[in-house]
């Protein structure tokens, strides 16, 4: 079999299969010692052992394309794995005795079948008998599918596929799976799960129990608001921003074309059952309704006063029902043959959340940040008198509803951090799951009814067992978008903070996350570490700064001195802390007793940054007010002010020798400065939206800088020349940050990733 035939079977792109059997290549070779003594201790004899490499051989199994032969190594990994399905062994761990070792009757656990790698291969047993692979037809007629780029084929040794999987050029790893969005939809086999983040789709595989992805399917330069399956699960359509509904092959992860026609952000799409028909809603407060097969536009549907939050078909296909947002709290039918108006369903008191239509296409459901469910006839759009009229017993506002397979039930997901389950002909409350640490934004039950799967600001995906409301599994690695970034003194750490309360510890070498410190009481807009390298300085959005001890978790000071936000800090070595913050104030501070020194202010605006020179003498600040100010730092005194940003300075950096300062701003600009000469050097014009964060290449001969466009540019120092752009992150470039080594350049994002790249 080939790579390409691999794909096809597994529904995952050949790029992805490659990586996989290089890391397999990578732990067979550390292993193989263990495997060669694990054969001896079963006293497996060379007969049996030669009909397992027969049958093996018969399987057919050909060489890849575009690679090198399989070596001994594979077929011998191969065998071992069958020899529990030949000799009825029903443990997942070999046991073999390590009979060379001092204790010769310890027994080890040899993990071979719970290798991730391996589990591409073999959850999927029938691949090595299987002698035709059934090719996959497009909803759309685009020609061949190509193979997915971008895929690095780089191997870790702790293995975590998200690191990997479909990286942008020149990165290196990718810490973190985006934040979580709406669209999570099971594949119509139930066997896969779609989960919709900011920086792409997720495939899972929900039968193995297995953390790791199938795949990611990267939409291009952005992210989707929404997605949908079609109904044979090999088309995904996805609602952009700029008005545009994408289509993708989901086993080539290949773009098969763009519908345009939006005014807006498209902010839902949905399928129609029979797959004929792809619905679309638009902040330009109108549904459009394609032609799955030509992607030509049918009908244009107008009415909503407000933009489109939700479109769903009828089971027949026959009827869109649509919502409207904040201040369109109704629900529109609409018939799809003559594309008119049905009639409007009027009830809930603010705006609706979601729509489902009942299995048997009778009733309808929908939820609102009302706190209540209510079921409609579909017929004739009359409110069902059951329990009151609503189901009412969340205390905050429901978010996503969903009607079991057999229609017998419906849950809801809310802003309480619960799922509640309600009988969907007496409206009675059956059941309340607390399902999550934070709110549950969305509740999807598996096409069989068996389980069900629920998505949370709690930055996970729960798998449950429909019966029994136990947790079969849990995907996690999602989080909020990140503000700040900082790699430790000898490069094995980074230190990242952001939007969910949290600072997380990622290892450099295994591309994990090693520690999350207990979180904060705000999000964390500000991070600093001490030269202890076991301290970390954390500024909130509360406007404190907390001391954290990164041995044992825990806070060793809190500095109260803000008033709002604090944006940035800087670690003097002898002891000295100086913080900034939206209050204008520029604070100094002593370590050792957390008191304030002296509390500066110059600046006529909220101050953005601050920035320490190399030899600890002077700092800067950039500040909204559109000035930069140089500070002595024994004397406290504003020794220069710097102008010549048209707009708030976001961004400020030295150079390693000290001499040269860099601003970055609203203005979209990088600008350059002589310090000993305060003379203006030069502007670098290229970002189309305001950059974030500036740092300096370690030798000082080039700039980075990161914007709100979702790039990063490198220019050269001396001749002020563009060089190349970084494409990776969908949202903001909020921090930069460069290893010690400095071959390495660390970026952090508002969709929730960290990014590696290597600096040429």
């Amino acid at each position: 079999m080939t790579c390409e035939e691999i794909s096809r079977f597994l529904r995952v792109s050949r790029s992805a299969i490659k990586s996989r059997l290089s890391r397999v290549r990578q732990r067979l070779r550390k292993e193989e010692m263990l495997i060669r003594e694990s054969l001896i201790n079963f006293k497996i004899s060379p007969n049996i052992t030669d009909n397992i490499l027969d049958q093996v051989r018969q399987s057919d199994l050909t060489t890849p394309s575009e690679s090198k032969s399989f070596h001994r190594w594979f077929i011998a990994t191969t065998t071992i794995l069958i020899f529990p399905l030949i000799l009825g062994i029903g443990s997942r761990h070999f046991l073999y005795s390590q009979l060379n070792t001092a204790e010769k009757q310890s027994m080890v656990a040899v993990e071979i079948i719970d290798i991730p790698e391996f589990n591409l291969f073999f959850q999927y047993s029938d691949i090595f008998n299987s002698n035709k692979i059934q090719q996959k037809s497009n909803v759309v007629k685009s020609g061949k599918a190509k193979e997915r780029k971008g895929t690095q084929d780089k191997g870790v040794s702790d293995y975590d596929n998200s690191t990997q999987l479909n990286l942008p050029n020149e990165a290196r790893a990718r810490l973190g799976r985006g934040r979580l969005t709406r669209g999570i939809t099971f594949f119509p086999d139930g066997n896969r799960l779609a989960v919709n983040t900011t920086i792409g789709i997720w495939i899972y595989d929900v039968r193995t129990g297995r953390k790791g992805a199938l795949d990611l399917l990267r939409l291009n330069s952005d992210f989707a608001n929404d997605i949908a399956l079609s109904p044979d699960g090999n088309i995904i359509a996805s609602g952009h921003a700029k008005g545009e509904i994408r289509l993708w092959n989901t086993i080539t992860g290949q773009h098969i074309k763009t519908l345009t026609g939006h005014r807006n952000h498209v902010n839902t799409v949905a399928f129609s059952t029979d797959g004929k028909y792809i619905a679309s809603g638009s902040s330009d407060k109108t549904i459009r309704l394609w032609d799955a097969d030509t992607c030509m536009n049918i009908v244009t549907l107008i009415g909503h006063v407000w933009s489109i939050t939700s479109v769903v078909f009828s089971p027949d296909s026959q009827t869109i029902a649509s919502t409207g947002g904040r201040n369109d709290p109704t629900v529109r039918l609409w018939d799809i043959s003559s594309g008119k108006h049905k009639y409007t369903l009027n009830g809930h008191s603010e705006f609706i959340t979601d729509i489902e239509f009942s299995p048997d296409g009778r009733s309808i459901a929908t939820c609102s940040n009302d706190k209540t469910l209510r079921l409609w006839d579909s017929k004739t759009g009359k409110q069902i008198h059951i329990a009151g009229d609503t189901l009412t017993e969340h205390s905050k506002a429901i978010i996503d509803l969903a009607f079991s397979p057999n229609g017998m039930t419906i849950a809801t997901a809310s802003l309480d951090k619960t799922v509640r389950f309600w009988n969907s002909e007496t409206g009675q409350n059956i059941n309340i799951l607390k399902a999550h640490e934070n709110s549950v934004i969305s509740v999807v039950y598996s096409p069989d009814g068996l389980t069900f799967t629920t998505s949370s600001l709690d930055n996970s995906i729960k798998l449950w067992d429909s019966k029994t409301n136990e947790i079969r599994t849990q995907f996690s690695g999602f989080q909020s978008g990140l503000n700040t970034l900082k790699y430790s003194i000898d490069g094995s750490t980074i230190i990242s903070g952001g939007n969910d309360n949290e600072i997380s510890i990622w290892d450099t070498n295994k591309y994990k996350k090693s520690k999350s410190l207990i979180k904060d009481s705000a999000d964390i807009t500000s991070i600093q570490l001490l030269s202890d390298a076991d301290s970390i300085l954390c500024g909130s959005d509360d406007g404190s700064i907390r001391i954290w001890d990164i041995s044992n978790s825990t806070i060793k000071k809190t500095l109260n001195g803000h008033t709002r936000s604090v944006t940035s800090l800087a670690y003097i070595p002898d002891d000295i802390i100086v913080s900034v913050g939206f209050d204008r104030r520029i604070i100094v501070w002593n370590f050792d007793t957390g008191n304030e020194i002296v509390t500066l202010q110059g600046h006529k605006d909220r101050i953005t940054s601050i920035t320490l020179s190399p030899d600890d003498r002077t700092f800067a600040t950039g500040s909204t007010d559109r000035s930069v100010k140089l500070w002595d730092i024994q004397t406290s005194q504003n020794i220069a002010t710097l102008f010549g940003n048209l707009l708030s300075v976001n961004t400020v950096s030295f150079s390693p020798d000290g001499n040269i300062l860099a601003s970055g701003g609203a203005d979209k600009t990088v600008r350059l400065w002589d310090i000993t000469t305060e003379k203006y050097l030069g502007t670098l014009e290229g970002h189309t939206n305001f950059v974030s964060s500036v740092v300096f290449s370690k030798d000082g001969s080039f700039i980075i800088s990161g914007s709100k466009d979702t790039t990063i540019r490198l220019w050269h120092v001396d001749t002020l020349k563009y060089l190349y752009s970084l494409h990776g992150h969908t949202r903001s470039v909020n921090s930069l940050d460069i290893s010690p080594d400095g071959n390495t350049l660390a970026s952090a994002s508002s969709d929730g990733t960290i990014l590696l790249w290597d600096l040429h």
